[in-house]
């Protein structure tokens, strides 16, 4: 690097990457950087950034994003107000309420970091409702932002009633019940089972098309066994081996929606897959018309009780499949109906409750013989039972 008015030039930084970062500078002064190769043979010709830099901090104005800019919350309820902003240096925050500093308590407290400020009010009651003001102020400016707080509950006694004055005949109106202005919502909507295993079930819902003219403050779901008749809400316990279906509940400061329509019956338990396929069948007995196949068990049944085997075979010069087996509950299968002298693949699948797995890795019968011989598996490798079965059969 160069400072401004010098003409020497010196060393700032060694890297072996891309990108680096030079400390130490003076702010306010300007300076030119210029970058040189080295490897083994020696250094490159320099490289000159295209234009002096002069150092300064990047400063940004505080800004703002509110996330609500009113909250409602029953008495009672924890309220948590979160304000995210953006500045740069960072700034100095202050909290008032209705225009006088916000004072914590053992109830009211105010965490901010260099990303956001966060009010939390613990069991919150009528003295919390207000309007609550922030203020962000650094080197650059100062920005302020307002969220209203109002707090549900059972308004208190009338207080300080006394009589004026009376005219004339007193006059009664015809009986009134006082309620809230506000109706029950509408019941949600397309409530479905997402996502299941044998502990846990996840669903979802589409909000109501009406909200009685009160925010949705939550729901409440409820659900029911396959034989049961009664509803029940949900405990935080998982659901074991059970049936079930679900329906939900929007609930604001008039009361429960009508419920849902149920979703479908959905039963815990884990997801299951295809099953791997077996092991490469082993060829264990022939004759002229007929071949012994023996295989393991695979590897993966796929969450789900593998029931049965099912084992294709063709003609190795042709590429029509036949089915020797539909399902088998063995590892061993004789498949019977061959021609002599005539070369075979043989397969093995898989088979549980959601299908058939992929195809095990082929099995080949050489040159079938005319007449039967059978080679006790002990004695002779595969090898050498090819060799045998090709001389028998040339010897012919």
């Amino acid at each position: 690097m160069q400072p401004k008015g010098e003409d020497r030039w010196s060393v700032c930084s060694e890297v072996k990457a891309l990108e680096a970062t030079i400390g130490g500078l003076a702010t306010g002064e300007e300076y030119s950087f210029r970058v040189i190769a080295v490897n083994d043979k020696g250094k490159s010709d320099p490289k000159p950034l295209a234009a002096p830099v002069v150092v300064k901090d990047i400063t940004v104005i505080p800004t703002v994003s509110l996330v609500y800019h009113t909250y409602s919350i029953k008495a009672g309820d924890d309220l948590k107000i979160d304000v995210p902003f953006r500045s740069r240096p960072d700034p100095d925050v202050c909290w008032k309420k209705n225009g006088q500093v916000l004072k914590q308590t053992t109830r009211v407290n105010v965490l901010s970091s260099k990303t956001s400020s966060k009010i939390t009010i613990k069991d919150a009651t009528k003295d919390d409702v207000g309007k609550y003001e922030i203020t962000l102020t650094n080197s650059i400016g100062t920005t302020t932002a307002e969220v209203s707080v109002i707090v549900l509950d059972k308004p208190g006694p009338p207080s300080n009633i006394k009589v004026d004055e009376v005219k004339g005949e007193a006059l009664e109106s015809d009986p009134a019940r006082a309620t809230d202005p506000y109706t029950i919502p509408a019941a949600p909507t397309n409530v479905q089972v997402t996502a299941v295993t044998s502990e846990a079930m996840t669903i979802c819902w589409e909000r109501p098309v009406s909200d009685g003219g009160s925010s949705i403050s939550g729901y409440v779901i409820e659900k029911r066994e396959k034989t049961g008749l009664r509803w029940c809400r949900v405990n935080k316990k998982p659901v074991y081996d059970l049936r079930v279906k679900y329906r939900v509940f929007a609930e604001n400061s008039a009361g429960l929606s009508a419920p849902s329509i149920p979703c479908p019956l959905t039963k815990a338990e884990d997801p299951q897959f295809l099953p791997s396929p077996p092991a490469k069948p082993k060829i264990i007995d022939s004759t002229k018309t007929t071949v012994t196949l023996s295989w393991n068990k695979p590897l993966f049944d796929g969450g789900a009780t593998v029931t049965g085997y099912r084992i294709e075979y063709r003609i190795a010069s042709d590429d029509e499949w036949f089915v020797g087996v539909q399902n088998t509950k063995n590892t061993e299968f004789t498949v019977v109906g061959l021609t002599p002298g005539s070369e075979y693949v043989f397969v093995v699948r898989s088979i549980n409750k959601i299908g058939l797995s992929e195809w095990s890795n082929y099995s080949i019968l050489p040159i079938i013989l005319n007449a039967y011989i059978k080679i006790p598996s002990k004695c002779f490798n595969n090898e050498l039972i090819t060799c045998l079965f090709l001389y028998h059969s040339s010897s012919q």
